[in-house]
């Protein structure tokens, strides 16, 4: 029973660290937002126009590595973790995985 129950605990608690990290994530894109708006400034992450505060972030990703503002095309993206990565989207509000080699 120990067999089964410890590898899905271990999975759980790993979708937990990735779940956290996102919530992060979501809050650096607001951060950024509103930064943009009292700027009336759009995307500022592209003309390196943000304040270095913004990405003076103080915690570190559960998942490991840091935590990376982007953008695609007209939205945010937020990157962290370490072997698996992963990217907050604030287009769809999902976050992807991939496996670096």
């Amino acid at each position: 029973m120990a067999a089964i129950a410890i590898p899905r605990f271990a999975g759980i608690q790993d979708q937990a660290k990735i779940d956290a990290d996102a919530a992060t994530a979501k809050s650096i894109v607001s951060a950024a937002r509103i930064f943009d708006a009292q700027e009336n400034d759009t995307l500022s992450a592209t003309n390196d126009n943000l304040p270095t505060a913004l990405f003076d972030i103080s915690v570190s990703p559960q998942t490991g590595g840091t935590f990376e503002l982007g953008t695609s095309g007209e939205f945010y993206t937020v990157t962290f973790g370490e072997g698996r990565i992963h990217q907050y989207s604030e287009e769809t509000s999902e976050v992807t995985t991939t496996t670096t080699p």
